[in-house]
């Protein structure tokens, strides 16, 4: 980190005293080189892509975060004595240490289909069977 720090610095002042070579006759060399310093930490604070970066990891770190939160709920280990929050996903196996009892136990998840009906009101029921009956 430090080492990529100091090289960074180290080519900035080169291509900064460059600049203020080539800038020598207009305004200065020691103006040139100022200026282009300090053109090259605002560009790059503008610029920068580890803050962008970083802020896409904070907000993936969020939204995993939250994801999890949704998935989490409380096991029983099997001894009784504990009951563990964790989570829950449906494509790893879920493995779990009670801290009670030092002992490893798994969480199976299963499926099972339900068939979604609509309500029934009864009373229409009944008017259409009386109706039907006279």
């Amino acid at each position: 980190m430090i080492k990529r720090v100091v090289l960074s610095l180290t080519l900035t002042l080169i291509i900064s005293i460059g600049i203020g070579f080539v800038l020598q006759n207009i305004i200065g060399f020691w103006q040139g080189t100022i200026a282009a310093l300090i053109t090259h930490f605002i560009v790059f604070y503008i610029f920068n892509p580890e803050k962008k970066s970083q802020s896409f990891i904070d907000s993936e770190k969020a939204a995993l975060d939250k994801l999890l939160e949704t998935q989490t709920v409380n096991v029983d280990c099997p001894c009784g004595k504990n009951s563990i929050a964790a989570p829950i996903l449906l494509n790893t196996e879920n493995v779990f240490k009670c801290d009670k009892c030092q002992s490893t136990f798994r969480v199976n998840v299963t499926y099972e289909s339900v068939l979604l009906t609509e309500p029934v009101n009864s009373i229409n029921i009944f008017n259409q069977l009386k109706g039907t009956s006279v």
